[in-house]
This record gives structure tokens, sequence and C-alpha cells, in this order.
């Protein structure tokens, strides 16, 4: 494989949001395709308490409760995509983080919103 310097390519969120709920998938590699597919401009995937767990639970039958992954599994899976060097050190359930060296997302406005999820964490 030649690698060239600098060169990028876009990649299309919804698709990667589509492999995130995978079964076929490695817990870890869910984690990865739903931070890609969720994050904003400055690389962070914000979720609320539990939005992990339910897309790591899935897909469910018509009909049926979803039942939320456990903690300890999200958390597992969350630290083995870290340790694989396809999320950022500081990531959690609540917010996954994309290497900036990764991705580039752009906006209309060029501007990127704090994180409120890690603001609050560092406070």
């Amino acid at each position: 494989m030649v690698r060239r310097e600098g060169e990028w390519a876009r990649h299309y969120q919804d698709s990667w949001l589509e492999r995130s709920g995978s079964p076929a998938l490695p817990r870890w590699l869910r984690v990865v395709a739903l931070a890609y597919g969720s994050h904003d401009n400055d690389g962070h995937a914000r979720f609320k308490r539990g939005e992990v767990a339910l897309v790591l639970a899935g897909p469910f039958p018509r009909g049926d409760v979803p039942k939320p992954l456990s903690r300890q599994r999200v958390h597992e899976a969350v630290r083995q995509a870290v340790e694989l060097g396809f999320l950022d050190e500081g990531s959690i359930p609540m917010c996954l983080i994309v290497p900036a060296h990764d991705v580039r997302k752009g906006s209309l406005d060029g501007k990127s919103k704090p994180c409120p999820v890690h603001k609050r964490r560092a406070s």
C-alpha cells in the first residue's frame, strides 16, 4: 500500500451509523462506528445516558422492548476502542472522541462548540 502524506477523503456519517447497529461486528468496532457516525466539528460524539447501551444491545424484533447492554460491557467496548487507537483517551459512553488526526468535519460557520460533557468532568 502506498501512503500519500496529507491526502484525505470524506465519509458519510449515515453509513457509519448503520454499521453501529450490526450485531455481526465486535462491540468495540460498533462503538467506533457510532462515534464516526455521530461526531461533531470537535470530534466529540455526545450521547444521553444509556444511549450507547441501547445501540449495542440491538437489533430487536418488532414489539420487543430493548434491553440495554450492561454498563460494564459498554465501558469495556469503549476502553477497547481506545486501546486499539480508534478513539481518543477521555472517551466515555456519554462522549466518544474521534482522534483529531483521523477526521475533520466542517460547518457553515466554521466554529466548534466546546464539549459540555468533558467541560463538566474537568470542573
